[in-house]
Order: C-alpha cells, then structure tokens, then sequence
C-alpha cells in the first residue's frame, strides 16, 4: 500500500471543532498557572478518544503475556463515559495492506467502529478507495474524513 503521510493534527482538530462546536462555557485559565486551571466538569465536558494506526490488528497478537489492546479492550475504555459525553475518533492506517484478506478486514474494522460508536475515521487514500469499492462508505455508521486525498477522493 502506497499512502503519502501528511500531518492530521490541523485536519483532526479542525473536524473536532466542526463535530463538536462550541461549549456554553469556556476554560478559565487563571493566571497562566497550570495549577489554578479550572476544567469544567459534568454534562459540560466531552471526553475525546483518538485511536489509531491499526495496520488491520482485530486483536492483540498474544505473542506475549500481558498484552493490552483489540477492539475487546477498546470496548472496555470507550464504555467509561457516556455516549453523549464522548468524540471517537480513529487517526488513521486501518490496514497495512490491499491483500485479499485485508479486504475482509475492512469490512470487519468498519463494522466494529461502528459498533463501538465512532464518530469519525480518517482513511488515507488508498482506504478510502478500497472502502469506496467495497460498498463500506455510505453505511459506516460514522463519518469519514480523509487528510490524504489529492482532490480527487469523495466523502
């Protein structure tokens, strides 16, 4: 799979401030110290989880104890804050590469982040073809963005 890597950060955080728009009340930061920051807390807080880089993992490979991770683990960290509270998002490089079986999991990961309650996926250009070809696109269940397309690429 060949795939450009640009900077998401301004891509990422402009989609947040788009999916997520403003918050009745702002961050007081006090004096500029770190310490008298006053984060608001309640029904006026969202918590944000960014995932990412996948490269097509649907578990942890088990080739060593104690291993953390897999959408069993994501499950587990997404279910601590309320869906109305929370901004999924997935960074990017779901697959590692364009092999048959990587087609398979495709549609296997858009079904998970769906499940899971995602509300954005950034795929790269070659993902978002695969996944536009696939028939993935339209029923994802979550909004795709892509940070890697030259123009070209429909979301």
């Amino acid at each position: 799979m060949t795939s450009r890597t640009r900077p998401l950060l301004p891509v990422l955080l402009c989609a947040l401030i788009a999916i997520c728009g403003c918050t009745p009340k702002s961050i007081d930061i006090g004096s500029g110290d770190a310490s008298s920051a006053k984060i608001p807390s309640g029904k006026d807080t969202i918590t944000v989880f960014l995932t990412g880089n996948l490269l097509g993992t649907l578990q942890p490979c088990g080739c060593s104890a104690g291993q953390l991770g897999g959408f069993g683990r994501r499950r587990a960290v997404l279910e601590t804050v309320a869906d109305d509270r929370k901004l999924v998002v997935d960074t990017g490089n779901l697959l590692q590469a364009q092999t048959p079986q990587d087609m398979l999991k495709l549609g296997i990961i858009f079904q998970a982040l769906s499940i899971l309650n995602y509300d954005v996926a950034n795929l790269n250009a070659d993902e978002l073809s695969l996944a536009t070809e696939l028939g993935l696109v339209a029923g994802g269940g979550f909004r795709i963005i892509t940070a890697d397309a030259d123009g070209d690429a429909q979301t």
